[in-house]
């Protein structure tokens, strides 16, 4: 079965904005969870 040229480009997109967006969160959650002190952040959870 072929996939539609735009749902290829669709998903390509999301796969790149994903680890994007996850790797620094990944690394660097603890400096995340300093930006919002009023909300307590279980780092660990954030990683997962």
């Amino acid at each position: 079965m072929k996939v539609p040229t735009m749902l290829r480009k669709w998903l390509v997109f999301h796969f790149y904005f994903d680890y994007a967006v996850a790797i620094p969160i990944f690394f660097g959650a603890e400096q995340i969870a300093l930006y919002f002190p009023e909300y307590p952040l279980d780092t660990v959870a954030l990683k997962l």
